[in-house]
């Protein structure tokens, strides 16, 4: 893959550490690398964790040929564990996380930068996600995007999630108020969802703010298929029924309120899209059976962090 042209980059990195975990997914990190490099003002700092199965030599040659890329190989398993031990490895005062699937546009970094300062240290900065081009498939969809040009600015926990985990922000001193992520939460957890609505809420929780800027904004490229549609509605149902049994106590009747209004939900879509024979119903239905059974089991067998 192509460097961006010789003089493209400021001599002066930006005072940024960018988190990416990554498995077995070379094609699609080098391009997401490929567009931090390609930025007019690069991040001084770029922390890739690789779970991968085997060492793709063309992650590795890219990684060695760019200063400032470091690649932390580890045996661990799961988003929430590489995000974790990328955190850990940060050098700058401020810290973003990115999936590593996404296109940043030259001049994201300042942006994300610009936000932080703007926003103060006891602000999180969740940043607009848009949905990449169409791959052709009819049926093809982008998980995880927020479009919204409104700003917004969330100081305590409501009814709604406030952060996307493919896409925030925040100042490294704040990390240690959040703490790390929960790793039973997230794609390849037990619970293969909802870790970033749990560090928002948990961020919310230790008095952090959370801010969403749409003047920061990146590409998610993952199109999925239509017939991947049930398989991520079952996850996501699942990550939130656990994030919800999580946090769900007499004295916090929030998180049972949440989980009856999403299961209401569901009901209607399932009524909505089965009266015309949409296959949104079985999603709707599959997104229901997720939430309650992750909720369940979760309150059943209570597990321990890791």
């Amino acid at each position: 893959m192509p460097d961006a042209p010789v003089g493209a980059a400021s001599t002066s990195p930006l005072p940024l550490s960018v988190v990416i975990s990554t498995r077995n997914r070379p094609r699609q990190v080098l391009a997401t690398l490929g567009s931090l490099m390609a930025g007019q003002r690069r991040p001084a700092d770029i922390v890739v964790v690789d779970q991968s199965d085997a060492d793709d030599p063309g992650v590795a040659a890219f990684v060695a040929g760019h200063a400032g890329i470091r690649r932390i190989l580890t045996p661990a398993r799961g988003l929430s564990r590489g995000r974790n031990e990328g955190m850990a490895a940060t050098r700058c005062p401020l810290v973003a996380l990115i999936d590593d699937d996404v296109d940043a546009p030259p001049g994201w970094a300042e942006a994300m930068v610009a936000a932080l300062r703007q926003e103060g240290p006891g602000t999180l900065v969740s940043g607009r996600v848009l949905p990449g081009a169409p791959p052709g498939d009819a049926d093809g969809w982008v998980p995880s995007t927020k479009t919204s040009l409104a700003p917004e600015h969330h100081t305590a926990p409501t009814g709604v999630d406030v952060l996307w985990g493919n896409h925030f922000g925040l100042w490294r001193d704040a990390i240690g108020r959040v703490g790390p992520f929960d790793t039973r939460l997230g794609p390849g957890g037990p619970w293969a969802s909802a870790d970033d609505n749990d560090y928002g809420y948990r961020a919310l929780r230790a008095g952090l703010a959370v801010a969403y800027r749409p003047d920061v904004t990146l590409t998610h490229v993952a199109w999925r298929s239509g017939r991947e549609l049930y398989s991520v509605q079952w996850d996501y149902g699942r990550g939130q029924g656990g994030f919800y049994a999580k946090h769900a106590h007499w004295g916090n009747p929030l998180m049972l309120r949440r989980l009856l209004r999403d299961a209401a939900h569901d009901l209607a879509g399932i009524a909505r899209y089965g009266a015309r024979g949409d296959r949104w119903a079985a999603s709707y239905a599959l997104h229901l059976a997720g939430l309650v059974g992750g909720f369940v089991q979760w309150r059943v067998r209570r597990p321990v962090a890791t």
